[in-house]
Parts: C-alpha cells; sequence; structure tokens
C-alpha cells in the first residue's frame, strides 16, 4: 500500500523512473520503516481497508537502531530492492540523516513515513493519522520532525502547526526537499 501511495513522490520518481519497478522495488523500503516503527515506535493504521499507514519513531531510537535497521532490512527482504536502486536512493539517505541531525537536535518525534492508499486519498484520512499521534504526543510533549517532498504536503502539513525550516535539493538530483518541525505546543 506504502509504495503505491508514494508511486508520484518526486524522490521515488527520480531514482526508480519505471513507474511498474517503482512500486515493485520501493515497497522493501516502506516494509523496513514499517518494522522499524514496530519495533521502535509508533505504527498507526486506518482499517478496515489498510486506508493509510503512518511511521513514528522517538528521537532515542532514531538515533540508536544500527541493529535494529540490520534485522528489520533483513526481514524485509531489502536485498530483492537490487543494488542499482539502492544506489539511487543513498543520495537521500545521507542528505536526510545530515539534515535531521541539524534540525532536530534534542528529544523529539520523528514522523518516518505517511502514506494513504491513492483510492482513498483526499478523505481526511491522513488527517486522522497525524491528528491522533499529535494528541499522543502532545500529552508529553515533544517536536516533531519530518521530510518531504511536494509543495502540496507542505500545505497539508502546515495545517497541524508544523514549518519549514529549510527547503534544499538533493545533491546528485533536481528533487527539491522540504524539512519541516512542529514545535512543542
Amino acid at each position: 500500500m506504502l509504495a503505491r501511495a508514494f508511486k508520484e513522490d518526486p524522490v521515488f520518481v527520480s531514482a526508480v523512473p519505471d513507474l511498474s519497478q517503482r512500486i515493485e522495488r520501493t515497497k522493501y523500503i516502506f516494509q523496513t520503516a514499517v518494522c522499524l516503527g514496530l519495533r521502535y515506535g509508533e505504527v498507526r493504521a486506518i482499517p478496515p481497508n489498510l486506508e493509510g499507514v503512518a511511521v513514528w519513531i522517538p528521537y532515542e531510537h532514531f538515533k540508536e537502531t544500527s541493529w535494529g535497521n540490520i534485522l528489520c532490512a533483513f526481514k524485509s527482504r531489502i536485498w530483492k530492492m537490487g543494488l542499482k536502486y539502492s544506489r539511487a536512493f543513498q543520495p537521500l539517505l545521507e542528505f536526510n540523516n545530515k539534515k535531521h541531525y541539524q534540525f532536530a537536535l534534542g528529544k523529539h518525534w520523528y514522523l518516518q513515513t505517511l502514506g494513504v492508499n491513492p483510492q482513498y486519498q483526499g478523505k481526511g484520512y491522513g488527517s486522522m493519522l497525524v491528528q491522533t499521534m499529535l494528541e499522543f504526543i502532545d500529552k508529553d510533549p515533544l517536536p516533531v520532525y519530518l521530510e518531504i517532498f511536494t509543495e502540496r504536503n507542505v500545505k497539508f502539513y502546515s495545517k497541524f502547526g508544523f514549518e519549514v525550516l529549510e527547503q534544499a535539493t538533493i545533491p546528485g538530483t533536481d528533487v527539491l526537499e522540504y524539512f519541516l518541525l512542529r514545535e512543542i505546543k
């Protein structure tokens, strides 16, 4: 479902230009992300048809997941993505890690992935996933950090108090990325 939700996302289009290959190859990235969320943070989903999924990781686990990353990559069979496509995502991963440590210094939550099944987009499911988790976070307030790749998503997240810290082009690509933070409420 997440691979379909992100099928037109600029970073995935850049890394895997062919649509049929994009969905097939990127599903391993999302399987790894969900595994990490289940292992270290929160995975929220909307039943009954898996309309949407959000993966949230608290800062203390974001920094200390090396063995968890290996385990989740193994469980998701990430090697099936292929070396060519794994290399295509490497500049993004390095750039995102650098920016993450630049912009989100203390304890915080990281919204690692939020996707809504294309047939359910525009019906409020993404808002529901964000709002319910922010209500949970606000009980023990921490900032929330995320990265996105479209102006449309900037507008979506601004409704929840996220502000753009910077926009920059991912090195080696023509993909514009936005880095957002929601301060403590």
